[in-house]
This record gives C-alpha cells, sequence and structure tokens, in this order.
C-alpha cells in the first residue's frame, strides 16, 4: 500500500487512497469512498458561500469529512492525513491549504466548527470546466 498521495490521479481518487491507507492504519471510525459519495451529493457551498470542495466535479475537487471522537483522536487523525499528503507544515490544528504541483490540499482541524471532524479537501489548480453540474 503507498504510504502518500499519487497526484497523478483525479481528486477524488486521492481522497479513495488517504481513506484506505487511514484505514490501514487502524482508524477504525474512517468512511468508505462510497459514504463519502453519498454525503457530498447534498453538501452546499462553503459558510462564505464559495464552492466547496465537497461539490466536486470529482475529478477536478473533492473532500472528506472524517469523524474525530476525541481530540487527542483529532490530533492523531489530523497528523496521519498530513503525512500521507506531505503535508510539512501542517501546525497541527486550524485551517491549513498547501500546493503540491497539481493540487492544493487543505486540512481543517481543531477549529470552531471542525471541532468533531478533520476536514481533507483536495482541488486541482486552474479552471474548473466551463459547464459543471452540482454534483458529477
Amino acid at each position: 500500500m503507498r504510504h502518500h498521495v499519487d497526484q497523478s490521479t483525479t481528486a477524488q481518487r486521492q481522497i479513495r487512497q488517504l481513506l484506505e491507507w487511514l484505514q490501514g492504519r487502524g482508524h477504525h471510525a474512517i468512511p468508505t469512498a462510497t459514504v463519502v459519495s453519498a454525503r457530498n451529493r447534498t453538501h452546499g457551498p462553503t459558510s462564505t458561500g464559495r464552492r466547496s470542495d465537497h461539490q466536486g466535479p470529482r475529478n477536478y475537487a473533492w473532500a472528506a469529512d472524517l469523524p474525530a471522537g476525541s481530540l487527542l483522536e483529532g490530533d492523531a487523525l489530523a497528523d496521519d492525513v498530513a503525512q500521507f499528503l506531505r503535508l510539512a507544515r501542517w501546525p497541527g490544528r486550524g485551517v491549513y491549504d498547501e500546493t503540491h504541483v497539481r493540487y492544493r490540499y487543505q486540512l481543517i482541524w481543531g477549529t470552531a466548527d471542525h471541532s468533531d471532524h478533520v476536514h481533507i479537501g483536495v482541488r486541482r489548480l486552474g479552471p474548473l470546466p466551463s459547464v459543471q453540474p452540482a454534483y458529477r
């Protein structure tokens, strides 16, 4: 099994790789890729009204919210996410964005609205397709 993300694939597949890796590391509350897709289907825009990574389209952007049962569990989960995505400057808590080649990775944990789950978003750099259905 890979120990880091494969950036040659889509945003959705990168999230799937992460979920499988986390499950293999013993994080038991990690949702399956099918559950993530179902949740993303009904996810709206961000709190600022911008298009969320949860809304896709999955070739370009995808996201998952990973439940954290406690502060320590969330810290360990966020640190493992940062390790897999090679986010070398992840501060441990907060809103963090880092760009690697073709993708922007976003990790959010330990904020007022992310105290019970770790958010991971993947977005391909560059313009999205001009015709973009709400969910694809």
